[in-house]
C-alpha cells in the first residue's frame, strides 16, 4: 500500500502542464516581465510597535500579487490553465502592469497585469 502511494505522489509531482500553461507562463515572464518570488501572493507582515502611536494601516492585499487570469470572463489561477490545450483557445490579451482600463474593470487584483483568455465555444453555445 505505501508503495502505490509513493508511486502516485511522484506521478503527480512528475506531471507535464499543458501547452496553454505553459503559453501562458512564458508570456506572463516575457510581456508583463514578472517573476514570482517570496512574496508572491503573500499577505504582508506586520509586527506592533508600542512606541509609534499612529492609526495603524493594514493591508488585506499580497505586495506581490499573481497577475490576474480571466478565461471566458471567469478569474482562475494557473493550475486551472492545465484542463484546457491551446488549440481550444481563441484569442488572449495581455494588458500590462497598472493598465487604468483593466484597473477600472478588476480593481487592484490586475496590478501586475492580467491576461484576457477567450476559447473557442461550441456552436451550440453562440
Amino acid at each position: 500500500m505505501f508503495i502505490l502511494v509513493l508511486i502516485n505522489a511522484v506521478n503527480c509531482l512528475a506531471q507535464e502542464n499543458s501547452d496553454l500553461y505553459n503559453h501562458i507562463d512564458s508570456l506572463i515572464q516575457i510581456e508583463l516581465k514578472y517573476i514570482p518570488d517570496s512574496t508572491t501572493d503573500q499577505l504582508p507582515s506586520y509586527e506592533w510597535d508600542s512606541t509609534i502611536i499612529l492609526i495603524p494601516n493594514f493591508s488585506t492585499f499580497p505586495a506581490n500579487p499573481f497577475p490576474l487570469i480571466i478565461l471566458d470572463g471567469k478569474k482562475i489561477n494557473m493550475e486551472e490553465l492545465n484542463r484546457y490545450k491551446l488549440r481550444k483557445i481563441e484569442y488572449i490579451h495581455i494588458y500590462k502592469k497598472d493598465d487604468l482600463k483593466m484597473r477600472a474593470i478588476y480593481g487592484t487584483s490586475s496590478k501586475n497585469g492580467t491576461v484576457i483568455i477567450q476559447s473557442i465555444k461550441a456552436k451550440g453555445d453562440r
